[in-house]
């Protein structure tokens, strides 16, 4: 709202703006980054004093496949694109 209200009063420089837009957009990317950090912490310790869950270390699931988890996101992404736009580009994993 501000950005419009000095651009259309023709008062005020655009890059001013955007360079205070900026700033508070890495604020607020450092203030979630910390609290999701936060919140990682506190479930793994809360997990850990319960009694224990085969395969899991707190949160943490001890057979976890990378692989597997990328495979349900392209195809995941696949659906939607197809679905959207009629057809999905092809992903090759490799490693």
């Amino acid at each position: 709202y501000e950005f419009r209200s000095n651009v259309s009063k023709g008062g005020g420089d655009s890059r001013d703006v955007f360079a205070k837009m900026e700033e508070t957009h890495q604020f607020l990317d450092r203030f979630y980054l910390c609290r999701i950090g936060i919140r990682v912490l506190i479930g793994q310790y809360l997990a850990l004093r319960q009694p224990p869950v085969d395969n899991y270390v707190g949160i943490i699931c001890s057979v976890t496949s990378p692989y597997e988890i990328v495979k349900r996101a392209i195809d995941d992404a696949a659906f939607m694109c197809t679905r959207k736009y009629g057809d999905a580009p092809e992903v090759i994993m490799s490693g």
